[in-house]
């Protein structure tokens, strides 16, 4: 299960980096927004093509992941000690949910940035910045 229009987000722990904690159970969601930027590099090919137009070819692959989580302790807890021991960790996402036959996007991350964010009238926010390591596979919840 998942919160109303955030789909699934699952990752590993300080410690436990690619066993997947739920993140996103509904009743006790602790994610509140999550992007996931897939980037490339492009190199240009044009003086290897031929006829007359720009040809360009995709290089390097990049991603990053920024979050944002509603704070309680053990969460913070838990992102403090990833920031801070720089561990790889598995992620995976599934944008609708992760019931069998739906989408998912996966892959390994580490955390490289951590904040707290307090404004008056709002509860505490934790927003996290990660970054991409290596491939990322797209598939379906089996």
């Amino acid at each position: 299960m998942s919160v109303a229009g955030l789909g699934s987000w699952k990752h590993g722990t300080s410690g436990n980096p690619n066993v997947l904690t739920d993140f996103s159970v509904e009743g006790s969601a602790k994610i509140m927004s999550l992007n996931i930027d897939l980037d490339s590099q492009e190199v240009d090919m044009t003086v290897w093509k031929n006829g007359g137009y720009q040809s360009f070819e995709q290089t390097f692959k990049n991603g990053t992941i920024a979050a944002v989580y509603k704070y309680d302790p053990t969460t913070w807890a838990q992102l403090g000690a990833l920031y801070s021991s720089g561990e790889f960790i598995d992620w995976e996402n599934g944008p609708i949910d992760d019931t069998t036959g739906n989408p998912k996007i996966s892959g390994s991350m580490f955390v490289k940035k951590v904040s707290l964010n307090q404004a008056p009238g709002e509860g505490l926010k934790i927003n996290v910045d990660m970054r991409i390591d290596g491939p990322v596979a797209f598939g379906m919840f089996s």
